[in-house]
């Protein structure tokens, strides 16, 4: 993997201009969306902690590309890039690994819901 840029600072978690690109524009789908990981994500987490905490790096792989496709559709790079990573390794067993790229994966979707339950979200790009 390539060296990572910080989990927090300045730069927002996701890209709100390919998020548009992806919908057309559509505001009306983006909140949608953005009420959907709100839930979801979060979810997703803790079934990827309760998997991992199994052994069962089936399950933890299939999560992580199921949230790795969707991180990609709005731009979310970094957190895409730690599913991706959590993927493989699931794919490879390697759970050591995979404990680390989840909790990174944990604090960037903790960015990105923060980023999104802030009210003026729609504001920043």
């Amino acid at each position: 993997m390539t060296e990572q840029q910080p989990l927090t600072g300045s730069t927002p978690p996701v890209d709100l201009t390919e998020m548009k690109k992806t919908v057309r524009g559509n505001m009306e789908v983006i909140r949608h969306l953005v009420d959907h990981i709100l839930v979801e994500y979060p979810e997703k987490l803790r079934q990827l902690r309760q998997e991992l905490d199994k052994g069962d790096v089936v399950q933890v792989r299939a999560i992580a590309h199921g949230l790795k496709s969707s991180l990609a559709s709005f731009g979310a790079t970094q957190a895409k890039e730690f599913a991706s990573a959590l993927e493989i390794s699931g794919a490879m067993g390697e759970l050591a690994a995979a404990e680390k790229m989840l909790r990174r994966l944990e604090q960037e979707i903790e960015r990105i819901v923060a980023y999104f339950s802030d009210p003026c979200w729609q504001d920043k790009g």
